[in-house]
């Protein structure tokens, strides 16, 4: 564990009031690549009102600053804390990278102890092609989504998005170990994720992604109200011209990425129950 990232004093008179709350029965944890989508995910969840605000509170950079706010100084106490506060009609959940894993906990057998029993899903990107590229484009212009951004700061940013072959599979590399590393980690402890896709749930709308969440977590269906995202795409068409290009330039390593790829890709849920087909 890394105990690094949780603060030595705290106020634990406020803790043990924090901890009177009632906790979240039903947890859940949502394992996530890098631009698949989870932002609109975590704000279309929030919106529900059912489902928590299940943001990226496992990832160690924002540990320290929660953990101090929350008054946690180590795992068990930030996680009992985050189920009292985070607890929106008995919901609680959260997110993390595989990256986010390795960080934290010293085993695999370490991080199940702690989320062994909550439901999973696992949220990917069937195109790690303008995945890559998304992450290549938010390194180089600083603009991450469009709810944070305004159309003159996207148009001027755009100038500054170059195509290097290199950078795509960096990070093309780095998605992909997340998905080897998380399917390894499935098929070890044999976990049944909801598996899903950035391309489907956004093709699918909130409605339905929402209520994918409640069928896995057993929780009853949510209306359609108030689930409008502001959180859009910031691609462009030079993102696909610079996919083109990649995989024109590197037609081998594409080839052999797809067939590496296809049977994870098979398993994601397109089907009812979940409602998006």
């Amino acid at each position: 564990m890394n105990s690094k990232l949780f603060p030595k004093h705290t106020d634990t008179d406020k803790y043990t009031r924090e901890m009177q709350r009632p906790a979240a029965d039903k947890t859940f944890l949502i394992f996530f690549t890098a631009r698949s989508g989870s932002s609109w995910l975590t704000d279309i969840c929030k919106r529900s009102g059912r489902l928590s605000f299940p943001d990226e509170g496992m990832n160690p950079a924002f540990i320290p600053n929660m953990a101090g706010a929350l008054n946690a100084r180590n795992m068990d106490e930030y996680l009992n804390i985050l189920r009292r506060r985070r607890n929106t009609h008995g919901v609680y959940g959260v997110q993390m990278t595989y990256h986010h894993l390795r960080a934290l906990f010293d085993t695999e057998d370490e991080f199940m102890s702690y989320f062994g029993t909550w439901k999973m899903f696992w949220l990917v990107r069937e195109d790690i092609i303008l995945q890559a590229l998304s992450l290549m484009k938010m390194q180089q212009t600083q603009i991450a989504h469009q709810a944070h951004s305004t159309p003159e700061e996207r148009k001027a940013a755009e100038q500054g998005f170059v195509y290097s072959a290199r950078q795509i599979k960096k990070w093309i590399n780095h998605n992909y170990q997340a998905e080897r590393m998380n399917e390894n980690l499935f098929k070890r402890y044999g976990l049944e994720p909801l598996r899903l896709s950035y391309e489907g749930i956004t093709s699918a709308g909130a409605h339905k992604t929402v209520n994918a969440f409640a069928h896995h977590i057993g929780i009853p269906s949510i209306p359609d109200e108030n689930l409008e995202s502001d959180h859009g795409q910031i691609r462009t068409d030079k993102n696909q011209a610079f996919a083109e290009r990649f995989r024109a330039e590197n037609a081998d390593y594409v080839k052999q990425l797809g067939e590496d790829r296809a049977p994870w890709l098979e398993r994601i849920d397109r089907s009812p129950p979940t409602g998006l087909k």
